[in-house]
């Protein structure tokens, strides 16, 4: 289909994105490129006509991520290359701001149509891609009227701007891209607000610790990323909102106790492993007694939990103690649990997304960074941080689980509906619909009380 890709290379790690990044960095007068096949493109004149489609990135970041901002661009701008198969995707680097600026662009026979088009849209200049060379809009006029050609309106050219206005201005709409955003990286100063006071607390700001954490913030994806994929999941906001209150009905007096308990126990595991898993070393630790002392409890909790990062919280929480300082995703989503909707949590899918490995939010800079980032997205939307998390993490594990049999996420995320997104599970449908799940918090809570 057009502007998708058939193959499982359509990872944000995959190396034809580092390919496309380094093509791009080495055709910086201007460039056409197949959205399809990826390939660079000649011949004829190419032109953007609108600049509802305009987007820029800094075109100072390594191969790999100019190629993940191209394919990011190309998944955003989805229904218009969809839509129209003359379509295609031109670039230029703007030597003022040293930007890359992408556009959808047409190409077309003859100059004439192109600066026309090109004047119609209010574009800066067009692409000769015979010659591989710019040729600005007004540059453009005074050529053709030095060889006696006037700018008339042309029936063909005019409907295919008209046509190109109204399907452009669907991703703007939508939040898709915005009138010429303009890529900034942020300086520490920018970042620091967004970093909670227990993540300050744990860190000494020195200057190669705010240089480490500029870095990372300005690799990840751009705040619009964010913003597009939360909107994408809202079907599920009040996902831990839900999971607050849910638990608090079943667990009382005793609800944070028991979250910890599901905090703990996190790691690695889906919704339901989880919640099954901590209920199971809930109910050990109760029927010995509701032992306090740390050995004792992980003596309970090890043969069940498994992992020591797991059974070692379990017991440092329910002996009094405060979770391993390393355990941040564990701290964060034991917070968004009890319902502080200001910690972030970061998990696995959060990394994917991210198009970052695991590891590095075991780091306090890579998950001050991280966590800094959808705060201040948060703040954009105006929603709490957690909410951000919440939506991202829902749509884009309904995505990646949803595309099997073939089907790529790109080919997916057309027909993505939000009956997809609301069915990936949460604690507050186990503890409803899960007849198993039900069972074993009705012990807790007494029958009639889930609701």
């Amino acid at each position: 289909m057009r502007g998708q890709y058939s193959t499982s290379e359509d990872s944000p790690r995959s190396p034809k994105w580092l390919q496309l990044g380094k093509a791009i960095k080495e055709n910086q007068g201007g460039f056409t490129i197949d959205p399809d096949t990826l390939e660079l493109k000649s011949g004829g004149y190419m032109t953007a006509i609108s600049l509802d489609t305009e987007f820029r990135v800094n075109i100072n970041q390594t191969d790999r991520k100019v190629g993940q901002d191209v394919r990011d661009y190309l998944i955003r701008t989805r229904q218009l290359l969809r839509e129209r198969p003359d379509a295609n995707l031109g670039g230029w680097v703007d030597t003022k701001t040293n930007e890359l600026v992408l556009d959808i662009s047409y190409n077309v026979p003859s100059l004439r149509d192109a600066i026309y088009l090109a004047r119609r849209g209010n574009q800066q200049a067009v692409f000769d891609a015979n010659n591989f060379v710019n040729i600005s809009t007004e540059d453009g006029v005074r050529m053709l009227e030095e060889q006696g050609i006037a700018l008339e309106p042309n029936e063909a050219m005019e409907a295919l701007a008209q046509r190109n206005e109204q399907v452009a201005r669907a991703p703007r709409e939508a939040g898709e891209i915005r009138s010429k955003p303009r890529y900034r990286p942020s300086s520490f100063k920018d970042i620091v607000p967004y970093i909670d006071a227990r993540e300050a607390g744990i860190m000494k700001f020195r200057q190669d610790t705010q240089t480490k954490i500029e870095e990372i913030f300005n690799a990840a994806p751009q705040d619009i990323d964010y913003e597009v994929a939360a909107r994408m999941g809202m079907i599920k906001k009040g996902w831990y909102a839900r999971a607050a209150n849910i638990l608090n009905q079943v667990f009382g007096d005793d609800a944070d106790l028991f979250i910890g308990v599901l905090a703990a126990t996190s790691p690695r595991q889906t919704v339901r492993e989880n919640l099954n898993m901590a209920l199971r070393v809930w109910d050990a630790w109760q029927k010995a007694g509701r032992p306090t002392d740390y050995k004792t409890i992980v003596g309970i909790a090890e043969p069940i939990s498994a992992l020591s990062s797991r059974y070692l919280n379990v017991a440092r929480h329910l002996s009094g103690k405060d979770m391993s300082e390393d355990s941040r995703k564990v701290k964060s989503f034991y917070d968004n649990s009890g319902g502080n909707l200001y910690s972030v949590t970061l998990d696995t899918w959060m990394a994917l997304f991210a198009g970052v490995r695991q590891d590095l939010f075991g780091t306090k800079s890579g998950y001050a960074a991280h966590a800094a980032k959808v705060r201040r997205v948060a703040k954009r939307m105006g929603l709490q941080p957690a909410e951000v998390q919440e939506t991202v993490w829902s749509f884009f594990k309904t995505l990646v689980e949803s595309s099997t049999g073939g089907v790529t996420p790109r080919e997916l995320i057309f027909d993505l509906t939000d009956t997809d997104v609301y069915s990936t599970p949460e604690f507050y449908d186990l503890a409803l619909q899960d007849t198993e799940i039900r069972q074993q918090l009705e012990r807790y809570a007494g029958a009639g009380v889930l609701t």
